[in-house]
C-alpha cells in the first residue's frame, strides 16, 4: 500500500512523506483505512497535500489523548504540504479540487520533553526587544509581545489593508518600506501566529534560545509591561545557540521583530528538545561559515546594485565622479545638459593639465550600450586620453570588441564592475558620495 502511494506521489513527495513519518513516528500507528484516505487525498503532484492520520488520540494532554474527541475513537490529523497553512481546531482546511474528504485539525503530537508538550507545523522567532532586553520579563510572564502600541487593539480587524490604514494614519509621513514591514509584523503577529505553533525568543547575554509553544490568541493587553500586543506562551526549555549548526545560526540571525523559522532550522531545534542531534562544537564549522559568508557577499553585492539603480542619471554622475575621488583623481562634472560625449573629466590636477586625463561617459539605462554609442565616444577622444564609459545596463559584444580595437585606451563599466569599485574605495568616499549608497560594514570572523 506504502509503495502504491509513494508511487504516486513521484519523487519529491515521497522523499516529503518518508521524512514525515519517521519524524513523527507513527508508521506503525497507522491504519489501512488511513493509508487509503491518504492516497485518495494526494491529488496533483503539482499541488501535493499528504495527509497522515494518526491511529491514536492526538492532543495536547494525556489526559484529552485518553478520552478522544467527543463521537470518535481515532483522532485524525493531516499535515499540509502545499500552499496552505495549517490552521488549529475548530476551523477546517478548505476544501480544494485535490481534496476528496473533508480535512481535519493539524494533529500536535507529544514530544518527549514532559507531559504537556505538542508539536507544531511551524516555529516562529519573536525578539525580544532591542540586543534582547525585554528577554527576562518574557520568560517570567509567559508571553512574547511586539510594539506598535498605539494602534490598540486589532483584534477586530479584518485585512492587511485594514491594518495599513491604521498604522498610515498613527503614524503619518514615514516611507512605504516601514508601512510595509510594520504591516506584515502585525499581520502575522495578531492573524497568522496560532495556538499551539512553536515560538523561540532569545537572550544575547546568556546565548541561549527560549523555547515555547503559543497557548492563546493574540491580547492588547496594558497591564503586563511596556508592549501591549503580547500572545501568552507556554515555555518548555532552552536551546544554547552553540549547539546549533552554523546554518541554523544564521537562519536565526534576521533582524526582524517576527519571522517564521525555516524547517530545517526547526527540525534541528526540535531534536535538540528531544535530546537528539547535539553535535560536537566546530564539527565542519569551517566549510559551512564560509558558505554563509560567500552567500552573504553575495547578497550584499545585489542589494548594493539595487541602489545604485535607484538613482537617476545626474545621481549616477555623481556617484561616479565620487568613485574617481576616492581613487585619488579630482573630477569636474559637466553641468545639465548636452555634455558632447564627456560627462566627467579626471584628473591628478583637476585641470586636465597632468596625465593621465580620463575623459567619462556615464549612462544609466537598462538597454545595453551598443557599438555605434561606443565608437561615437571613442571619436571624440584625442592623444593622450584615457576613456572610461558607465553603462549599468550593460554593453554587446559589439560594443566590447569596439573598445579592444580602440586607438585609445578604454575601460567599460557595467553595473556588476561598479558595484565592486563601490565597495572598495567606500572607506575613501566623501559625505556626498556616502549619501548616495549609504552602507554599513560587517564583520566576519577570519
Amino acid at each position: 500500500m506504502l509503495k502504491r502511494i509513494m508511487k504516486k506521489l513521484g519523487p519529491e513527495g515521497s522523499a516529503r512523506l518518508i521524512e514525515t513519518l519517521y519524524d513523527l513516528i507513527v508508521v506503525k500507528k497507522m491504519t489501512s483505512q488511513a493509508l487509503k484516505k491518504l492516497e485518495e487525498g494526494v491529488g496533483r503532484p503539482s499541488k501535493i497535500h499528504t495527509y497522515i492520520y494518526q491511529e491514536y488520540g492526538c492532543s495536547r494532554s494525556p489526559e484529552a489523548s485518553k478520552t478522544g474527541p467527543p463521537g470518535r475513537k481515532n483522532r485524525e490529523s493531516h499535515l499540509l504540504q502545499g500552499e496552505e497553512t495549517p490552521q488549529p481546531a475548530p476551523v477546517e482546511h478548505p476544501p480544494n479540487e485535490t481534496d476528496n474528504f473533508k480535512a481535519t485539525p493539524l494533529c500536535r503530537l507529544d514530544l518527549n520533553i514532559d507531559s504537556t508538550s505538542i508539536m507544531s507545523g511551524l516555529m516562529w522567532t519573536v525578539r525580544a526587544g532591542e540586543h534582547g532586553r525585554l528577554f527576562g520579563e518574557f520568560h517570567s510572564k509567559n508571553v512574547v509581545a511586539i510594539g506598535w502600541n498605539d494602534l490598540g487593539d486589532v483584534s477586530k480587524v479584518s485585512s492587511r489593508d485594514q491594518i495599513r490604514q491604521l498604522i498610515e494614519k498613527t503614524w503619518p509621513g514615514y516611507k512605504q518600506g516601514w508601512y510595509a514591514m510594520s504591516v506584515s509584523q502585525v499581520w502575522r503577529f495578531c492573524f497568522e501566529m496560532k495556538p499551539g505553533e512553536w515560538v523561540i525568543t532569545y537572550d544575547p547575554e546568556r546565548r541561549k534560545y527560549l523555547v515555547g509553544l503559543i497557548k492563546g490568541e493574540y491580547k492588547y493587553r496594558t497591564d503586563i509591561f511596556e508592549y501591549h500586543q503580547i500572545r501568552e506562551v507556554e515555555w518548555k526549555k532552552e536551546v544554547s545557540r552553540d549547539h546549533l549548526s552554523t546554518s541554523t545560526r544564521y537562519a536565526l540571525g534576521s533582524i526582524s521583530a517576527l519571522f517564521q523559522v525555516g524547517s530545517e532550522a526547526e527540525k534541528e531545534i526540535i531534536d535538540l528538545l528531544e535530546g537528539r542531534g547535539k553535535r560536537p562544537l566546530n564539527e565542519g564549522e569551517e566549510a559551512e561559515l564560509d558558505k554563509e559568508k560567500e552567500n552573504t557577499i553575495e547578497k550584499a553585492h545585489e542589494l548594493i546594485k539595487d541602489l545604485v539603480q535607484r538613482l537617476d542619471p545626474y545621481e549616477m554622475q555623481d556617484l561616479v565622479s565620487g568613485i574617481l575621488r576616492a581613487m585619488g583623481y579630482k573630477t569636474a562634472v559637466s553641468p545639465k545638459g548636452a555634455d558632447r560625449g564627456r560627462d566627467i573629466v579626471a584628473s591628478p590636477d583637476g585641470l586636465g593639465m597632468e596625465d593621465p586625463k580620463i575623459i567619462v561617459e556615464v549612462k544609466h539605462r537598462e538597454g545595453q550600450t551598443g557599438r555605434e554609442k561606443l565608437s561615437s565616444f571613442i571619436g571624440g577622444l584625442r592623444a593622450g586620453n584615457k576613456g572610461l564609459y558607465v553603462s549599468t545596463g550593460g554593453f554587446t559584444k559589439e560594443a566590447k570588441f569596439e573598445a579592444e580595437r580602440a586607438p585609445y585606451p578604454i575601460t567599460l563599466v557595467d553595473l556588476d564592475t561598479l558595484a565592486n569599485l563601490i565597495t572598495r574605495y567606500y572607506d575613501n568616499f566623501d559625505m556626498d558620495t556616502r549619501a548616495l549608497v549609504p552602507l554599513t560594514k560587517i564583520y566576519w570572523p577570519a
